[in-house]
């Protein structure tokens, strides 16, 4: 069943007043004759006399309606007056009509609710039960088995309740008076990381925040010899590049060693965040190799803050400015193959 349910505005509402919203039968644009000869409006669940004062009720009852049945309900599409005013919305099965063929997810029919967010959302009472136990310090774990027992067929995971938690810890920071950073600060001593930050002189407001989390701060001890540093951007509502530090064990698997939320990327700056890293380290344990892509600002700062460490480039940083300013200029498929794999052999 494709299209589920459609929703109108109640033409009768009076004038003057918000109109309501009504539920009435789909038409034959989304479902054939045959399938709805199939149900008896009289008694089928999504029937109803109740009249909602606006469509986001109907729609909250029939996702509702359709949780209890074992599936989801999804906005298919709505009709939109140039006023903003809700005409009409459409609501199907999330796993119905047909699958993209650019998606990788279920086929469609396929039902899943365990995999769909809005299955394992939780209740006002379940959301009390939960803020009742971690009063009480249990953890999420302890939580969910304990949700389970008194909500039985209750999807909700592990991480949604340690989700929940956390949105609900922010809240309520929030409306303390607490900005965004004082609650991540906050976090960070809760959950011991190692951090540190700068703020700017004549405002307070922070400027860089480098912190590691204690596992990741026991294995960067083991195994301090390499390291991989880069840059990313727009990772966050501040638009502060992001530094990752990245660690390698002699087995050669990588590890997360640090963070960094820088204001610029400027050599001042770099060189902050190295002496950061190296403060972490234990006297005699030495850097042997960092990665870099060719950035020169850290590149330099690499050299003062640790001068017996050999610098070299990343080799796929090195492959993309090639395949991006080189390609044009090579016109053998041979020669492009070469630098596929890695090199030219002659």
């Amino acid at each position: 069943m494709d299209c589920l349910e459609e929703i109108f505005l109640n033409p009768n509402a009076s004038e003057g007043v918000n109109e309501e919203f009504v539920y009435e039968e789909p038409d034959d644009e989304f479902e054939s004759p045959d399938v709805r000869d199939e149900f008896d409006y009289d008694h089928d669940v999504f029937y109803t006399n109740e009249v909602f004062d606006t469509h986001i009720d109907l729609v909250d009852w029939a996702q509702r309606t359709a949780k209890e049945l074992g599936y989801v309900l999804v906005t298919r599409r709505s009709n939109v007056t140039k006023g903003g005013e809700v005409k009409k919305v459409v609501l199907i099965c999330n796993r119905g009509g047909k699958k993209d063929k650019r998606s990788t997810g279920a086929p469609k029919g396929t039902c899943n609710l365990e995999g769909i967010a809005y299955a394992r959302r939780l209740t006002d009472v379940q959301k009390e039960f939960v803020d009742e136990k971690a009063l009480l310090g249990l953890g999420p774990n302890s939580i969910r088995d304990q949700l389970k027992d008194a909500f039985p067929g209750i999807l909700t995971r592990s991480q949604d309740i340690s989700n929940y938690l956390r949105q609900h810890r922010l809240k309520h920071a929030q409306q303390r008076g607490e900005t965004r950073m004082q609650i991540v600060l906050q976090l960070l001593s809760d959950h011991q990381y190692t951090y540190q930050y700068t703020t700017d002189s004549k405002t307070g407001c922070l400027t860089n925040l480098f912190f590691v989390h204690p596992t990741s701060l026991d294995i960067w001890r083991a195994f301090p010899w390499i390291i991989e540093i880069d840059a990313t951007y727009k990772t966050n509502v501040y638009n502060m590049p992001l530094v990752e530090i990245v660690g390698v064990t002699p087995t050669g698997k990588t590890f997360s060693i640090a963070h960094a939320l820088i204001e610029n990327e400027q050599h001042a700056t770099y060189t902050w965040v190295l002496q950061c890293l190296r403060s972490t380290l234990e006297e005699g344990l030495v850097v042997r190799v960092a990665l870099t892509d060719r950035d020169l600002a850290l590149m330099k700062a690499v050299k003062d803050v640790m001068p017996e460490t050999k610098l070299i480039l990343c080799r796929i940083h090195i492959w993309r400015n090639i395949e991006l300013h080189a390609n044009p200029s090579f016109r053998s498929k041979k020669i492009m193959v070469c630098l596929d794999t890695g090199g030219i052999n002659s």
